[in-house]
């Protein structure tokens, strides 16, 4: 079995979106499964002809890609699902939110949504990638802030006094120095 893994950067920009970081880590984890073999579609591409069974997982954020005809469509909306039209989330064959509060949202709006938790690669993210002089890391957010995605709660974080250690672009001016990362 394939699974095309189609995420929102692009191939131009992918070493500036999380999801290209979170889709290789998946990849590499459905890849030691015997059998399973996954790649990455970058925003805009199809899936090329496959001699396997294939099923293309939507890993969305700020852009909803139409789902690639004759194929299983699986769309996992991790960040934001809100802005994702009713009409167009009924077009997959199965919608996966990483928030439960999404889900219910979504069944509001009469989308039969699944919760599917969002994880990190420990590999990548890991306290043994720390440097050694570095205390330890109580708070930590991974992701950028941008006017598409201002993650408020962060801010409300760092107001409240907390220090997050932040992994992610577009956040000076926004956290204490050395806040960001």
């Amino acid at each position: 079995m394939l699974l095309q893994l189609s995420i929102n950067a692009t191939r131009s920009s992918q070493a500036t979106w999380g999801d290209t970081q979170y889709a290789e880590g998946l990849a590499r984890t459905i890849r030691a499964e015997p059998g399973c073999e996954a790649a990455l579609l970058f925003r805009g591409e199809a899936p090329a002809a496959a001699d396997r069974r294939t099923v293309v997982l939507h890993i969305a954020g700020p852009h909803l890609e139409e789902p690639v005809p004759g194929l299983p469509n699986l769309l996992w909306m991790i960040s934001p699902p809100n802005l994702a039209p009713v009409p167009m989330l009924g077009r997959y064959q199965a919608v996966l939110c990483g928030s439960r509060l999404m889900v219910g949202r979504l069944a509001e709006r009469g989308v039969a949504a699944e919760f599917l938790p969002q994880a990190t690669e420990t590999g990548h993210f890991h306290p043994g990638r720390r440097p050694p002089q570095a205390d330890d890391i109580p708070l930590v957010f991974v992701g950028g802030h941008a006017p598409r995605a201002d993650r408020r709660i962060v801010l409300e974080a760092v107001r409240a006094g907390f220090e997050p250690q932040i992994w992610g672009p577009g956040w000076r001016g926004w956290c204490p120095t050395g806040c960001g990362g």
